[in-house]
């Protein structure tokens, strides 16, 4: 994959609403950096998936520009977090769902939990 190179990698028209999900990936002194923008919804996180396991050294995602995040898309952005990827632009309200997602984890048995 050519670094730098933004694609739109699905562009779905279901419903009449057209929706877009672009995935960019760049080299940074650091490591790796993609940033993600438009909808994350499992259609587009299967891709992301697929896109971001031959990014090795990913270190930071921004997040500035993600639209709607369903459940899916809130699973990668977890696994991300777990991969100590540094999230950056997420939103309060998606930081919020990503902690409680988190508790959720730890209580389940072999969660690490209670």
């Amino acid at each position: 994959m050519d670094a730098g190179a933004a694609r739109p990698l699905l562009r779905s028209e279901a419903g009449g609403n057209p929706k877009i999900f672009r995935i960019q990936i760049d080299p940074s002194p650091e490591g790796l950096r993609c940033r993600l923008s438009g909808r994350l919804d499992a259609e587009s996180t299967e891709v992301a998936r697929s896109v971001l396991a031959g990014s090795a050294g990913l270190r930071f995602a921004d997040l500035s520009e993600l639209g709607a995040v369903d459940d899916a898309g809130l699973g990668l952005l977890g696994a991300l977090r777990a991969a100590e990827v540094e999230l950056e632009g997420l939103s309060p309200y998606l930081a919020l769902r990503l902690e409680s997602l988190a508790e959720r984890a730890q209580r389940r048995p072999g969660g690490g939990g209670r």
